[in-house]
């Protein structure tokens, strides 16, 4: 986690040990003071849409403005809130069939936050929506130190990616609770397109 005087950033990972696919899983991160008293707290949803058992997903949570405690927090408390598959059938985001390279790793505009370019690949037979690239950056001890999500480029209505065709994607903003990160992890997803 980073804590400055604007905001504090806690990031992640969170593995589905129910032994069932889970989804609408939510994070809530509670700040407590010596006395083990709630402070303030906020909410945040990982990364991935849902998680088989066993799968591992990067998270996020935030406190800014209102939500931040007027005093610094000795320790804090994680939370954790999902359903089993329910509204979305499962495969309603899917995985299989999609692929990506990575083209380039360097150095952005804005100080030493990565920039990672590359390409993504539906090679389903049908097209897919909103396809979804997750980027999760660790230090040298494997911890989480930064998470942020892109969209490959489509065009046409409905944010589609026709089947067997491939798209460009980009970091755009990320959000580093160390400098320099020493590896990475990518993560892809998106929505049938029926």
């Amino acid at each position: 986690w980073e804590d400055d005087p604007n905001s504090i950033l806690f990031v992640g990972e969170l593995r589905n040990e129910s032994g069932a696919a889970r989804e609408r899983i939510q994070v809530q991160i509670e700040l407590l003071n010596e006395a083990g008293e709630v402070m303030a707290s906020s909410n945040g949803f990982i990364e991935r849409s849902y998680l088989n058992a066993g799968e591992i997903s990067p998270f996020h949570v935030y406190f800014t403005g209102a939500a931040l405690p007027s005093v610094a927090f000795t320790t804090y408390r994680i939370l954790v809130q999902s359903v089993s598959l329910g509204d979305f059938t499962r495969g309603y985001t899917i995985v299989d069939g999609l692929q990506f390279t990575v083209d380039q790793v360097g150095q952005g505009s804005f100080g030493n936050a990565p920039v990672i370019r590359g390409t993504f690949l539906n090679n389903r037979d049908t097209a897919v929506g909103f396809p979804k690239i997750i980027i999760v950056f660790y230090n040298e001890a494997d911890q989480v130190i930064g998470v942020t999500d892109t969209y490959a480029a489509t065009s046409g209505p409905g944010n589609l990616l026709p089947a067997k065709s491939i798209s460009p994607f980009e970091t755009n903003i990320v959000i580093l609770t160390e400098r320099n990160p020493t590896s990475y992890m990518l993560y892809v997803e998106a929505n049938r397109s029926s």
